[in-house]
């Protein structure tokens, strides 16, 4: 599933960049590619996602039989040159050695770029590399590339004075190693400080034997920023055990500084009492630490009616990709309020103190509140550009909000994925601790960054299905999987809906575009108390404008009316704009019309369009067939902002899209993307001046 999502979304992901950088070529160069018959399957792949996406006129480089460049891909076991050499299954590397099932070099050299990998090395470590290559090397005469793990551990080109590093986790990790660590009471802390509660932290341990926290006693390495850790540790999280080094991994940031304790504590439970039933562990280091995500147990029983969508048996089971994880170790950590005195007979044979353990279940409070004050939105739906270098939780998103700002945007939507293998499927899977994707922490992050500009950020998580179709076609027409889809889904959003809370987000859209499922009324009534009892702020339902937001009628429950505006502005290739700003001004009425009925204000939740000429027509589509216009997308901004934001009844708009990386191909292509279009000025007149807004 993860495969075909990641081809599909490939060509988002930018590339960190130094700032002497090359501009790019404009105009794409020409690679031929020569693969062996056993790798076969990567050029076939290759050609896929060339045919894919050649047609957006979106790469820097296109697949040729004859060419000035050839792009060679050998998985010979004996290669050798001045920067390493492959004896056998292992890369040699200056003082590394790196296995060859999970490396790939790239060089580019002598007019061509040769790929040394192993057949079944993963297509998009592949397509990494090509665009660093392609993008940040292109006037280069020689570079070099190797991805290893789940990572690029090196970058380096030639210039007149030698070869310079762009990127070199080999000797950062040897930096980090050599530096002396300074010795802590529980631990030793190396390569950073981190501010804690020597008081608090005393406590917590002091419920462990002290000959095992002399044991396990952790050396903690302490990264500035989640890149550098990434690129160290090759893990995206915010903080990680290596248990079989007494190690701890860490990113200094407000997560982390407010969970210190608990991370300290879950870790010396984990060596202590094992890997076995991982959320009795993790419950057992919670409780002694008495917060949990730094907030106390009676703020987490105020979530308490949520414990009705788990099953208590599971605490024996490892976490599941579909499975809100704070519930069930909020629940464990209630279990271990009971049992903390049996801690060694517990994790002997828990199974009879799980079927003993009967927590209390509270009914759900307070969950008739409306919000009666809805700000104005100066909007933009926030995109996560696939990547650690280039997703919410890095260097570039944080300048990326920065340019953001600076044209009057005061509110973000970020978009966080679920998924599902098809739209019949009763499962909604989110993990969030993968590379690619939207962890967590870079939720946590992408909010502080955007609070520290003074912006509004709202949590919009959207389904992804893994067939490749669009999520509006999920369809649950069994009683028995609808009851399963709806604790699927209420464990999906309460899930972010307590991310939201937890970070301090101001507002929540509950579901984007199910148009299927939204018949389901009662269904979508307890999703909502659900969503309330996670999260205190405003909600919305980010409705299609096409063929649902009119059937809801479950408006009610909600704060504000939320639509994906597609409306099309244009119905024919010959109409004017005094045409197409007649075509708003009918939708406003209409809109007008559906707020006054549910006594609700309306907000575009997503607007936009593509920058092709005759893109006003089916603004949902992009048409690549189509001649690039940004004239087209511009007036299509202007004449929704002529006539929506003079509107009383109107809230706002999150445009799509604002991506979190750069890419030097946004300018130049025919998507949505209005970063150095002429589309961004006409967003600028707007919010910065507030033409026309209440």
């Amino acid at each position: 599933m993860r495969l075909a999502i990641i081809l599909t979304i490939f060509i988002l992901i930018g590339s960190c960049k130094k700032a002497d950088n090359p501009i790019r070529p404009v105009q794409p160069i020409a690679y031929k590619i020569v693969v062996p018959d056993s790798l076969i399957r990567i050029k076939n792949d290759l050609k896929k996602f060339y045919e894919r996406w050649n047609a957006r006129q979106d790469l820097p480089f296109t697949f040729s039989d004859s060419a000035e460049h050839d792009l060679l891909i050998n998985d010979s076991i004996e290669y050798h040159n001045s920067y390493f050499q492959l004896i056998h299954d292992t890369i040699h590397y200056k003082n590394e050695r790196l296995p060859l099932l999970s490396t790939l070099i790239a060089v580019k050299a002598n007019g061509h770029i040769q790929i040394v990998t192993h057949s079944s090395v993963r297509m998009w470590f592949l397509l990494e590399a090509l665009f660093e290559l392609f993008e940040n090397y292109a006037d280069r005469s020689e570079a070099i590339l190797i991805h290893s793990g789940r990572q690029i551990v090196l970058k380096s080109y030639k210039s007149d004075s030698g070869w310079i590093d762009d990127l070199n986790v080999f000797e950062s990790r040897r930096q980090y190693e050599r530096q002396s660590a300074a010795e802590e009471p529980y631990f030793k802390l190396s390569g950073g400080v981190i501010a804690y509660d020597s008081t608090i932290i005393s406590a917590a341990l002091s419920h462990y034997p002290s000959r095992f926290v002399k044991k396990f006693r952790p050396t903690i390495f302490v990264y500035p920023d989640y890149e550098t850790k990434s690129q160290i540790f090759s893990n995206v999280m915010e903080y990680s055990y290596d248990l079989s080094k007494n190690q701890i991994h860490i990113v200094d940031c407000p997560l982390t500084r407010s969970r210190f304790t608990e991370i300290v504590s879950v870790y010396f439970a984990t060596q202590i009492y094992g890997t076995a039933f991982p959320r009795l562990t993790e419950g057992l280091g919670i409780f002694y630490s008495k917060t949990y995500f730094g907030k106390s147990f009676s703020w987490w029983n105020s979530k308490r009616s949520l414990l009705r969508l788990i099953d208590k048996t599971n605490l024996l089971s490892k976490p599941a990709e579909n499975e809100n994880t704070f519930l069930y170790t909020y629940l464990s950590v209630l279990f271990w309020t009971e049992n903390h005195s049996n801690v060694e007979s517990v994790f002997k044979s828990p199974n009879a103190y799980i079927q003993n353990f009967t927590p209390e279940v509270t009914t759900d409070k307070s969950l008739d509140r409306k919000i009666d004050s809805i700000p104005y939105f100066k909007g933009f739906s926030y995109a996560h550009s696939n990547g650690v270098t280039t997703g919410y939780m890095s260097k570039q998103s944080k300048e990326s909000l920065k340019a953001l700002r600076e044209i009057g945007a005061d509110a973000i939507s970020i978009t966080p994925f679920g998924y599902a293998k098809n739209e019949n499927e009763s499962t909604v899977y989110f993990v969030l601790d993968n590379t690619w994707d939207e962890t967590l922490a870079s939720l946590f992050k992408a909010n502080e960054d955007a609070q520290a500009l003074g912006m509004h950020v709202m949590m919009k998580p959207h389904i992804w299905l893994g067939n490749g179709k669009w999520c509006g076609e999920i369809h649950i027409a069994d009683e028995n999987e609808l009851k399963r889809w709806e604790n699927a889904y209420c464990q999906f959003i309460t899930y972010h809906g307590l991310i939201a809370e937890l970070a301090g987000m101001q507002s929540l859209c509950v579901a984007v575009e199910l148009p299927h499922m939204v018949k389901h009324t009662d269904i979508w009534r307890r999703i909502i108390r659900c969503a309330r009892v996670a999260f205190s702020g405003p909600l919305t339902y980010g409705a299609n404008w096409m063929d649902e937001y009119e059937g809801i009628i479950f408006w009610d429950d909600l704060d504000f009316i939320g639509i994906q505006s597609y409306f099309p502005l244009s119905k024919s290739k010959s109409e004017s704009v005094s045409d197409m700003r007649a075509h708003a001004k009918t939708l406003s009425s209409t809109l007008s019309e559906f707020s006054k009925k549910w006594n609700r204000p309306i907000v575009f939740t997503e607007a936009g369009f593509p920058s092709i000429e005759y893109g006003l027509m089916n603004p949902h589509q992009e048409d690549f067939s189509q001649n690039k216009s940004e004239e087209s997308q511009s007036m299509g901004y202007s004449v929704l902002f002529e006539e929506f934001s003079r509107q009383p009844w109107f809230k706002g708009f999150y445009w799509w899209k604002w991506e979190s990386g750069n890419s030097s191909r946004r300018r130049s292509d025919k998507s949505f993307h209005i970063r150095g279009k002429k589309a961004e000025s006409v967003v600028r007149q707007y919010y910065l001046n507030r033409v026309g807004t209440k």
